[in-house]
């Protein structure tokens, strides 16, 4: 489990540090102070392996329609400043026996001729070159490659049980197949208790392939209902959907505006039942919010369960400064109760 991070010229945040996170992290702030930044960089350096794909990944996100090969529109825009030559750098700390810190940086020596055949044709030149440096109780460096032909990363060695859920709803190919699994080990009903806060009348979920070729996901409303495409219920429902199959598989799980789309009234209902998943399963999970009604929500939540794995940390921004505040379950509740905004 991470329990600190420093950020360090990543996007806009110059230098941030974060001690004492816990089970699970709610991350509060006013629009354009870092949330999303903090969560991506935590999700880059969690494990020593993979950190160049997962780079990738969040920036694929945030770029969509760019070329990644592109270096100048992909990639440049990671860096504090737009200062690649500077870098930027992420350490976490916590159970692992060493701090993991990975650097990044453009590098300054030629990229090299590639000899093997990738994205790229074999023996097309690079014209560009990330260098990653990896400390994890010893120190390594990996390489990411453009050029106009296309782009090579190092080969992702990580543990794969992460999960990121953007803030739109978008029920995946990946989420089919592990509501699959799910379904086959008999552990439906792990879903479906958290999916009928959102529509009561919800009586199962079915995978079909209506044209004979691709694998769609249907729910049944009623036991003698006709079945329904998960794509007409609502918004909330489908990402109510995305997050509880997520947390039952995964390591660690991302949710980027956890609250869009679902009803105020279900949050609680929403917490209580990750605060239990995340517990029993050994899961850290990390959100941000806009909405103060989501940050009582989780504390209510977390009382009633008499669960002190919650905290909240609230980002704030002056004079180009990003700084962090961390509030444990009890701190939450005094807020509440004297009327103190957390939400910034």
């Amino acid at each position: 489990m991470i329990e600190a991070v420093t950020v360090e010229r990543f996007r806009g945040l110059r230098r941030l540090g974060v001690e004492g996170l816990g089970r699970v992290n709610l991350i509060v702030g006013k629009n354009n102070c870092g949330k999303t930044a903090l969560m991506e960089a935590l999700l880059i350096a969690q494990t020593a392996d993979g950190g160049a794909s997962r780079v990738y990944f969040v920036q694929s996100l945030r770029r969509s329609g760019v070329a990644p090969a592109d270096f100048d529109r992909f990639w440049r825009p990671l860096f504090w400043s737009q200062d690649a030559d500077g870098g930027f750098a992420i350490e976490v700390r916590g159970s692992q026996p060493a701090p993991i810190r990975l650097d990044f940086r453009r590098s300054a020596s030629p990229p090299p001729m590639l000899t093997e055949p990738t994205a790229f044709a074999a023996g097309a030149p690079a014209t560009w070159a990330l260098d990653v440096r990896i400390a994890n109780g010893g120190e390594r460096t990996e390489q990411v490659l453009g050029g106009p032909a296309g782009l090579k990363l190092p080969a992702f060695a990580g543990s794969g049980r992460e999960f990121w859920i953007a803030p739109n709803k978008n029920v995946s190919a990946t989420d089919i197949a592990l509501f699959s699994t799910l379904k086959q080990a008999g552990r439906e009903a792990e879903l479906l208790g958290i999916l009928r806060e959102v529509d009561n009348r919800v009586s199962g979920l079915e995978i079909l392939a209506p044209t004979g070729t691709v694998a769609e996901l249907f729910v049944r409303l009623a036991p003698d209902s006709p079945l329904l495409p998960i794509a007409m219920m609502g918004d909330g429902f489908q990402r109510c959907f995305e997050m509880t199959v997520s947390a039952v598989t995964c390591g660690v799980l991302f949710v980027d505006e956890l609250d869009n789309g679902l009803h105020h009234s279900i949050l609680e209902s929403v917490w209580r039942w990750l605060a239990v998943v995340s517990s029993k399963r050994g899961i850290q999970i990390f959100a941000t919010t806009h909405s103060e009604e989501c940050i009582h929500a989780a504390s209510r939540a977390f009382t009633e369960l008499k669960d002190d794995g919650l905290r909240v940390i609230r980002l704030d921004r002056r004079d180009g400064e990003t700084t962090a505040a961390i509030y444990d379950r009890e701190l939450v509740e005094t807020a509440a109760e004297t009327g103190v905004e957390l939400r910034g």
